[in-house]
């Protein structure tokens, strides 16, 4: 079933991902990790009306950072702080006999966001057969800082 723009925790591995609390204050892409200290950490969810099955996913709300691939190593996923003209479509493919639970494609619709089976390791965008299996969870809105 599609997910519907809104906010979402989202969990792979039993551990909720995102970005850590404390990050460099600049303007760089920030990874997202398999695991975040932020207990807070809520996920923007945007369903593109002109891309069925396309979103868009965006780590933080103050500011928004769309997520894309970090350019200087092609794979890490990451939020744009800056440069988001970089974010990228992503696909929700659902996993079958789990409500809620996806793969998270990549544009070219044969790369998978994959997350290592350990702490606070960068997801990535690699080309794999399945990717890792992400479980959105509705979530309220964040509060403005």
């Amino acid at each position: 079933m599609a997910l519907k723009t809104g906010h979402y925790r989202v969990s792979c591995n039993n551990q909720y991902i995102g970005r850590p609390i404390h990050e460099t204050n600049d303007l760089a892409p920030k990874p997202i990790f398999t695991t975040t200290d932020d207990n807070d950490f809520v996920w923007l969810v945007e369903k593109l009306l002109n891309s069925p099955g396309r979103y868009r996913l965006c780590t933080g709300i103050f500011p928004q950072a769309p997520t894309g691939v970090d350019p200087k190593d092609g794979k890490t996923v990451v939020g744009f702080v800056s440069e988001i003209t970089q974010a990228l479509e992503w696909e929700l493919r659902p996993v079958h006999g789990a409500s809620d639970t996806f793969n998270i494609v990549g544009p070219d619709g044969n790369s998978f966001w994959v997350a290592p089976r350990k702490e606070n390791a960068k997801i990535q965008l690699l080309e794999v057969p399945e990717g890792s299996v992400f479980r959105f969870i509705p979530a309220p809105p964040p509060k403005k800082p």
